[in-house]
């Protein structure tokens, strides 16, 4: 089966396993860039949560303005009489 981190949701490759997460006790993962071994579940939960909100956000938005440069471009071309 697949491994996947708790924390930043990704898939961790079988010869990574446990490197992916840092070792270091008290680390603030800023320099390492690794992620906790230990972690709280609900914070975890709750982040990955709020960035699937923005995420989706994101492609609502993407999408409008595509849906209005369309819908401005086929009035820009209408005859005169369409308008």
């Amino acid at each position: 089966g697949a491994l996947v981190c708790y924390v930043c949701r990704s898939e961790i490759e079988k010869k990574v396993g446990y490197a992916h997460f840092c070792q270091t006790p008290h680390c603030r993962h800023e320099k390492c860039g690794k992620c906790p071994l230990y972690s709280n579940a609900a914070e975890d939960d709750l982040r990955a949560a709020k960035e699937a909100g923005m995420k989706a956000a994101d492609e609502v938005r993407k999408k409008s303005l595509e849906d209005i440069n369309e819908n401005t471009a086929s009035l820009l071309n209408m005859p005169s009489k369409q308008r």
